[in-house]
């Protein structure tokens, strides 16, 4: 009861995880059984925005950003370019955060009104690896990969805004394999955060 007044907007997963590590201390750090602990919330759906890519139209830049800026609820960009794009329409800097250092996973940065900023393709693949193998980002080092996915879990209806231009930074533009790549990467993140997390989902391509 001390763990939900202390903080109301305790995660049904966290507070699972939280009265198994307590049952397990007061059996001597060694679990003499089995420990299982079920978790029912009662509360307003969460939502969460996950803005990624740019836009196919550079006159679409706007809307994008007006769709995070507006949104009700958690809101993350994965992407640089994208990240540059929201920064620009709506005049707020972004600023590098080098508190999670990995060196497999770019670092994160923030910009205000948006919840976690990340590096694009690198960490969003990570994300998946990890849904894949039903890895807890709990246990894991904490860097932008772990962070999303947290975001992911801890959320109940997942709007997914996938930028469908080619981005002329990283490649010839006539090949649209980045493109297909992010489109395959959103759609597998959504459809193992629907089958296996309950999870409902949204994707909707500019």
């Amino acid at each position: 009861r001390h763990l939900v007044r202390a903080n109301p907007n305790l995660s049904a997963r966290e507070l699972a995880r939280r009265i198994v590590d307590l049952a397990t201390a007061k059996d001597g750090g060694t679990p003499r059984d089995d420990i299982s602990c079920a978790v029912a919330y009662f509360r307003q759906p969460r939502h969460l925005l996950l803005a990624t890519g740019p836009p196919f139209s550079e006159k679409s830049d706007i809307q994008m950003a007006e769709t995070v800026a507006e949104f009700d609820g958690a809101r993350l960009v994965c992407g640089g370019t994208t990240a540059a794009i929201v920064a620009r329409e709506l005049g707020r800097p972004v600023t590098m955060d080098l508190e999670f250092l990995d060196e497999d996973i770019p670092p994160i940065s923030r910009m205000e009104g948006v919840n976690l900023v990340t590096e694009g393709t690198i960490t969003v693949a990570r994300v998946l690896d990890m849904l894949e193998r039903d890895i807890n980002p709990d246990h894991e080092p904490r860097n932008g990969a772990t962070l999303a996915l947290e975001y992911l879990l801890n959320s109940d209806l997942i709007h997914f805004l996938v930028g469908t231009r080619i981005n002329e930074a990283h490649q010839d533009p006539n090949i649209p394999a980045e493109l297909d790549l992010r489109r395959n990467l959103m759609k597998r993140i959504a459809a193992l955060l629907e089958e296996r997390h309950l999870k409902e989902t949204r994707i909707q391509y500019i």
